[in-house]
């Protein structure tokens, strides 16, 4: 379990085992499973490689699904339940943690992209093979809780601080550790990802994650074969990570559920502070099957960005078009 405060990057709990002395934060890498989804869907928004910016309103068909690696191998990824969910949009496939949408926004953006946006936010990876977009790729605790400073700090990343100031013991300052941080997206994308994982604790695969006193924001990690249990995500302002897994890499025999609760142990009650308010630049629009419409046929209010506002629905439009 490691808890950073997300504007400046204070280590505020880091627990990292109860038997030895190895840092499974700083230095185990592991696989984060699908807690990596929100910086696919950050760079879907922000950019999206070459390709028009995608919106949390855009149509992903959830379909099976394959690619060729290595020019040899056939990859076939699917869903957690083993299900296919027809046609989604882009929300509910991270509020549901749906795998074949994402890795079809993955490919759509370009897989280097993702990759770019994945090292900006604190998450290098080196090549870029589709399974990244699922979390095929090996992190830290600490590091994975740094780059979940970006979403909740509106686009910007706070690098870990273990020591703030030295003192003599007469209290006298000898220095004082900087605050370092690095601009990871704009803040309106980021503040749409951190809408959605809000609502993936509200309604989708993190509930077991809710507080009694506040709203939690945060996203569910499995790895392959049930080896990894996460859970990264924050509440007013203080970003958790929980972990669960074996030294040995055995499977745990159960998801990033788990780690869930434990993370809403941690986090409950937590401190009450002044709710961050959307960066100006965006503004909602009511929507249904991806398009405008009037608000009494509306499936929802979505946030866009403004100037990517999604047309409006007519009879000789038709449906909006949907990412195959």
């Amino acid at each position: 379990i490691v808890s950073l405060n997300a504007s400046d990057g204070s280590i505020l709990a880091y627990a990292s085992s109860t038997t030895d002395s190895f840092d499974r934060i700083s230095v185990a890498k592991r696989q984060p499973g699908s807690t990596v989804k929100p910086f696919v869907l950050l760079e879907a928004l922000d950019q999206c490689g070459d390709q028009p910016p995608l919106t949390l309103a855009s149509q992903l068909s959830d379909a099976p699904y394959a690619a060729e690696i290595d020019g040899s191998k056939t990859w076939q990824p699917t869903n957690y339940d083993g299900k296919n969910h027809g046609v989604t949009d882009v929300r509910d496939a991270l509020v549901h943690s749906y795998n074949l949408p994402f890795v079809r926004m993955s490919a759509h953006c370009s897989t280097g992209a993702v990759a770019r946006r994945m090292s900006a936010a604190g998450l290098p990876v080196g090549e870029a093979p589709p399974s990244i977009a699922l979390g095929a790729v090996e992190t830290t605790p600490l590091a994975l809780a740094s780059a979940y400073t970006s979403l909740a700090n509106q686009g910007v990343r706070s690098e870990p601080r273990g020591i703030q100031r030295l003192e003599t013991p007469m209290g006298l300052p000898l220095g004082r550790e900087p605050v370092r941080r690095h601009r990871v997206s704009s803040p309106q994308s980021a503040w749409l990802v951190h809408d959605v994982l809000r609502d993936a604790v509200r309604r989708g695969t993190g509930r077991a994650a809710r507080l009694s006193s506040t709203k939690a924001a945060g996203k569910t990690g499995t790895s392959s074969g049930l080896r990894d249990a996460w859970f990264a995500g924050d509440a007013n302002g203080i970003v958790t990570v929980v972990w669960m897994g074996h030294d040995d890499n055995r499977s745990l025999g159960f998801s990033g559920g788990r780690a869930a609760k434990v993370w809403a142990d941690v986090m409950n009650p937590s401190p009450l502070r002044p709710t961050a308010q959307p960066p100006s630049g965006l503004v909602q629009r009511p929507v249904s099957d991806g398009l405008v419409v009037a608000p009494a046929a509306a499936e929802r209010q979505e946030w866009f960005r403004r100037g990517r506002v999604p047309k409006s629905k007519r009879l000789w439009r038709g449906k909006a078009p949907i990412l195959q």
